[in-house]
């Protein structure tokens, strides 16, 4: 367990945007700057902490004497920013050659979160690391999409799950190449009970002019916010920082100004009403974003009741995998199987 201290400190400098002023009024102490590094790399928002500790300690931030162990606990910081930026690099290559092969066949797909995150969300995309390339595709294209990812030779893996079948994803992997797992979605719910009450397909996205040199369809604004929304949510309930800042980011208009009337008719089409409130609220709580709670009442959402927010608090967020809070993160889940 980490101290209030130092998951203040973690909320403070996880803005990509800069550290929050004022910072935290107790500076970090014996060992804390290590603890808040580790911490940040758990939430997989260590580029962001890293560079905003640095403008922490040249303020005056840290207490007196901290200089020795600052400087451990950067080169930590350093080796495993290193390490992501690596593996992240990697797999944008992969998601340009799979894009390429995709577009050669008229393969309907969109590349969601990681690099697409990255790119149009955070000020620099370094800011938004990511571990795996996801694509999302119309269930009329898997088919074709598993032959293609075949010739690329990559070979599909099978996972332990839950339920014997009913699963909305398949990863694969190229056993002789260096990379991220590529993980072909037909629906961006994964969990066949949670899509009993939510459900976000390929057909349920709009899309955007994509740039020049690339070859994918790309979601426009309004399904960026839509995607963080319910990936947080469905896939995680929300436990890391990362997936409230990417909530945040898209909340904000870093992508573009959300079209609210259209956000509004999606998230009660596709059942991700309870999922987009839940975000924004948390976001708001969490990060202190009064401007995330202002758009749920824009868009005519309920409000998070007391149930809900009982089961995410700041602190079960923030303790991002305790054992603990398990249970709180199942009844979540249950949560957002009732169509609302």
């Amino acid at each position: 367990m980490f101290s209030r201290r130092v998951q203040s400190w973690l909320v403070a400098l996880s803005d990509p945007n800069g550290p929050r002023q004022p910072l935290p009024e107790r500076p970090l102490r014996g060992g804390q700057a290590e603890q808040l590094v580790k911490l940040a790399d758990r939430h997989t928002v260590l580029p962001a902490v890293a560079a905003n500790l640095r403008r922490a300690a040249q303020a005056g931030g840290l207490a007196a004497g901290a200089a020795p162990e600052l400087e451990s606990a950067m080169e930590w910081a350093n080796e495993r920013l290193l390490r992501r930026t690596a593996l992240s690099l990697a797999i944008r290559g992969q998601l340009a050659e799979i894009g390429a092969a995709f577009a050669g066949r008229d393969l309907a797909a969109v590349a969601i979160k990681g690099a697409d995150f990255g790119d149009r969300l955070y000020p620099a995309p370094a800011l938004r690391p990511f571990t795996d390339l996801d694509l999302l595709v119309p269930a009329r294209c898997l088919a074709g999409a598993e032959e293609v990812m075949s010739r690329l030779g990559y070979a599909a893996g099978s996972a332990a799950m839950k339920y014997g079948t009913g699963y909305a994803q398949r990863s694969w992997r190229r056993p002789d190449r260096l990379g991220g797992t590529v993980e072909i979605h037909w629906n961006l719910v994964n969990s066949p009970t949670v899509r009993r009450g939510v459900s976000v397909e390929f057909d349920d996205l709009r899309m955007e002019a994509a740039p020049a040199g690339w070859r994918l369809p790309r979601p426009d604004a309004s399904s960026l916010l839509l995607i963080a929304a319910v990936h947080g949510a469905a896939s995680h309930a929300f436990d890391r920082l990362q997936l409230l800042w990417d909530v945040c980011q898209a909340a904000a208009g870093a992508a573009g100004k959300p079209d609210e009337d259209w956000l509004a008719e999606a998230a009660s089409r596709t059942g991700s009403s309870t999922a987009l409130a839940a975000a924004l609220d948390l976001a708001e709580r969490v990060l202190a974003r009064p401007a995330c709670g202002e758009l749920i009442s824009r868009l005519r959402l309920r409000r998070p009741g007391a149930a809900l927010r009982a089961t995410l608090t700041r602190g079960v967020v923030l303790r991002t995998h305790w054992y603990f809070d398990s249970f709180r993160r199942q009844i979540f889940r249950q949560l957002l199987k009732k169509r609302r």
